[in-house]
């Protein structure tokens, strides 16, 4: 009598097990993990070389239209343009040098700067789009005024020829 209480209590007491899912899964999870070795780990690592010229190319293609700030805080932009007057110089192979952004698509002032050959390339798209070439040996100041916004550019440190480009309200 006592064998068979204990082959039906069995099965009556798994039912519920096999009803319960999570439990089930938690049950496969550890042995599973009681099974498998965490390998230790081996203390080499990879270092990248993105020093080549080709790495740090950027074309049209990177360009993300939709990685647009529309909450641009003004004095934010004005702090940094009457600080970094001096700052983010670029010099490329061409020694085109530029102040004022960066090379490809800079998320503080949203100007996109492309050099192609002795072309460069400003592009600023927000509310607004303008898009500027000029030619990269020769000296430029071009000021980008779009809804309120300022945003200065020198090219090879400025000089006598100064654009303008007002947009917007």
């Amino acid at each position: 009598m006592k064998k068979w209480i204990s082959l039906i209590s069995i099965p009556i007491l798994c039912v519920p097990l096999l009803f319960n899912w999570q439990a089930l899964e938690v049950l496969k999870l550890k042995t599973f993990d009681a099974l498998v070795q965490t390998p230790d780990p081996s203390g080499w690592f990879t270092t990248l070389d993105i020093t080549e010229e080709e790495d740090l190319e950027f074309t049209e293609l990177d360009i993300n239209f939709l990685d647009v700030n529309y909450l641009e805080d003004l004095l934010n932009v004005l702090d940094a343009l009457a600080v970094a007057e001096d700052e983010d110089q670029l010099a490329q192979a061409t020694s085109t040098q530029i102040t004022g952004t960066s090379l490809g698509k800079d998320p503080d002032t949203q100007i996109t700067t492309l050099i192609t050959g002795n072309v460069v390339s400003l592009r600023r798209s927000v509310s607004e789009s303008v898009q500027l070439d000029v030619n990269g040996s020769e000296s430029y100041t071009v000021i980008f005024i779009q809804d309120g916004v300022s945003n200065v550019v020198k090219i090879n440190g400025g000089g006598d020829s100064i654009i303008t480009i007002t947009q917007g309200g």
